[in-house]
């Protein structure tokens, strides 16, 4: 069971924003392929525009990693509130807009894959492939 413990708006990002999402395309479909990008280059395909093809993420041989130890230092030792700190450091990576921020607690549960708590397996409507770098969802 999750639990709100708070949450307030925050006018966060940057002009030029670290982590973006952009798509791209041919002369046909100049909007097609929809990508995650960290300091311009593509790191994930996270699928594309159409609405009977599959949906997939994958991590591309391109991806790269934003300069983010401190916060992964921080969030490891466990957060009781919104720290200002921590939300100026991740606000810097994204596009300037108004955000969010939710603070949240929850206790994760592990769940196997084809158990009756495996809510993509128990469904006739969607089946997932995973393999190393990738997902593929797709709707029956």
């Amino acid at each position: 069971m999750s639990k709100l413990l708070s949450q307030s708006c925050a006018a966060l990002g940057s002009s030029t924003p670290v982590v973006e999402l952009t798509t791209t395309g041919t002369e046909d479909w100049p909007v097609w392929n929809r990508f995650l990008t960290v300091n311009g280059a593509s790191a994930m395909q996270i699928g594309n525009i159409c609405g009977t093809c599959s949906f997939f993420f994958e991590r591309l041989e391109t991806a790269t990693r934003p300069a983010t130890d401190f916060m992964r230092t921080e969030l490891s030792k466990g957060l009781v509130e919104i720290d200002p700190v921590l939300v100026e450091s991740f606000g810097a990576l994204l596009l300037k807009g108004e955000y969010l921020l939710a603070l949240i607690e929850c206790v994760p549960a592990r769940v196997e894959q084809g158990t009756p708590d495996d809510y993509l397996s128990h469904t006739n409507r969607t089946r997932m492939t995973i393999r190393w770098n990738q997902i593929h969802i797709t709707t029956d």
